[in-house]
């Protein structure tokens, strides 16, 4: 989690325990060091996830000073998948607050491509083939590109109204379809 906890105040007395008023926890924010020149290390994340966004978020943690590129196929800055499948889905909240990097990758200095995918690695020479052609070096690099659904191998299961729920796009396609259907399984 990268928001803190909230605490109370507690103290212990004649064996009772007396928990007092909430404590204010402040939430560390991490300004990333300014670059210098001799910063030539890039550091690649293929996945726009909440487990790239960890990985950012910890690599300025502990000052790696390089460029950070992430690149990810889906359409959207990351955010909390889980939530797809509570909150967001039964309509306790909207898409606002699915949201995990709110502005966050921007102050870590990461740069994000969304809608990108990496055709090919080629550890080799530390290159990334990206969908688009374009080509990419780099000097550490991590996969975090979570997993696909399984979808079911039987007649029918590929028909206009079965879905699937991995992303807030394929949630939005869901709600769109359930918002005027009689039956659902």
């Amino acid at each position: 989690a990268f928001n803190a906890l909230q605490r109370y105040g507690v103290e212990v007395r004649g064996g009772m325990v007396k928990v007092s008023k909430k404590l204010q926890v402040a939430n560390p924010q991490h300004t990333p060091p300014s670059r210098s020149a001799s910063d030539r290390g890039s550091f690649v994340i293929i996945g726009g996830g909440a487990a790239g966004f960890a990985a950012a978020h910890a690599l300025r943690a502990k000052n790696w000073r390089g460029r950070i590129l992430m690149y990810s196929g889906d359409g959207e800055a990351p955010y909390d998948r889980t939530l797809l499948t509570k909150d967001y889905l039964d309509g306790h909240f909207g898409g606002d607050r699915l949201e995990i990097a709110k502005n966050a990758l921007g102050k870590l200095d990461v740069d994000l491509e969304l809608r990108v995918n990496v055709e090919a690695l080629e550890p080799a020479n530390n290159t990334l083939r990206l969908a688009d052609g374009r080509r990419q070096v780099y000097d550490k690099l991590l996969l975090a590109t979570g997993s696909a659904p399984k979808r079911l191998d039987i007649p029918g299961a590929d028909g206009p109204n079965v879905f699937v729920l991995r992303t807030l796009a394929d949630c939005r396609r869901i709600l769109n379809a359930a918002s005027h259907a009689r039956r659902a399984v």
